[in-house]
């Protein structure tokens, strides 16, 4: 897998979780001015009522929705936002209130609002370094506080030069210590390791893994947020799969649901590994992706998910 396919498969990651509207989470008090979103380089002044998630990389309002964050450091805003266009958003099924191109604090720029379930709003921008996706999900209607949510999209900075932790505020813990994966990049909101931790690593027939949280919606369980991975997959490639093995044993005290299934991506042999855990108000998702040594790669993925702990 190639850099370019595993910047692709990140963002179907991320698109998965934007679709999960979610407005009960465990949250920070924050106050009114701009701040950091832990784990990023993005500042906000949030919008009314908004407080920063310790469920994902953003903002929450019980009554009203969330404010994601997705900062792609080292992501080019061209080729990330190459198909974020007025013509695709509404040829997938969109129906597109407000579009506008323009420059945001000096970088190029993408605006929408738009609407199919329920309204929400993103902002694009960034330049060949880096780029930058912020997505208001709203269940609301009152134009007041719909207003309120853009102007605090709006009011985003990004401090290029700041040192951020990739682990910041987060509910669980991974520990690399003990195995040949190790962390080795984070790319929005998604963690990423590899052999010795090297970029070098990811891609080609070296094995990958790849971490994310979900917020948890309604009666979803760990099953549900590997199926809704594996189902974006199919859109990318993802075929001819078969279940290896599959277990609901709990992780280190917490619920989970772990399978192992072979396929093929896009035409080539492809061994998949998942393990979904609970923790908090969020799944915890590790994804391996083995494209040779199906054995080692197995045993690479299970010493590393076995380690998932609630902080």
């Amino acid at each position: 897998m190639n850099r370019s396919n595993l910047r692709t498969l990140a963002l179907t990651c991320i698109a998965m979780v934007m679709s999960v509207a979610i407005w009960s989470q465990d949250t920070v008090t924050t106050g009114g001015k701009q701040l950091n979103i832990p784990g990023t380089k993005v500042f906000i002044t949030p919008p009314s009522g908004f407080q920063i998630s310790s469920s994902f990389s953003g903002l929450v309002n019980n009554e009203v929705g969330t404010i994601q964050i997705m900062d792609l450091d080292g992501g080019s805003f061209d080729s990330n936002a190459a198909k974020f266009t007025k013509q695709a958003l509404e040829k997938g099924g969109l129906t597109i209130l407000e579009y506008k191109d323009f420059k945001h604090e000096g970088f190029d720029a993408k605006w929408v609002y738009m609407t199919k379930d329920i309204k929400s709003m993103a902002l694009v921008f960034g330049d060949d370094s880096f780029s930058v996706l912020a997505m208001a999900l709203m269940n609301t209607n009152d134009e007041k506080v719909i207003n309120g949510i853009k102007a605090g999209l709006l009011s985003i900075t990004y401090q290029k030069e700041l040192k951020v932790d990739p682990f910041q505020n987060l509910l669980f813990e991974l520990d690399d210590s003990q195995t040949a994966l190790q962390f080795a990049k984070k790319a929005g909101p998604v963690w990423l390791y590899s052999k010795q931790g090297k970029l070098e690593n990811i891609g080609g027939d070296h094995p990958m893994v790849m971490v994310m949280t979900i917020p948890i919606s309604g009666s979803t369980n760990p099953k549900n947020a590997v199926t809704s991975v594996l189902s974006s997959l199919e859109g990318k490639g993802w075929s001819d799969a078969k279940v290896v093995s599959e277990s609901t044993d709990p992780v280190n005290g917490l619920e989970g649901y772990t399978t192992v299934l072979q396929g093929k991506m896009k035409g080539s042999d492809v061994l998949f590994f998942a393990e979904s855990v609970k923790v908090g108000a969020t799944f915890v998702l590790v994804q391996g992706f083995s494209r040779k040594d199906f054995k080692e790669d197995l045993i690479l993925f299970q010493e590393l998910a076995k380690t998932i702990k609630a902080k």
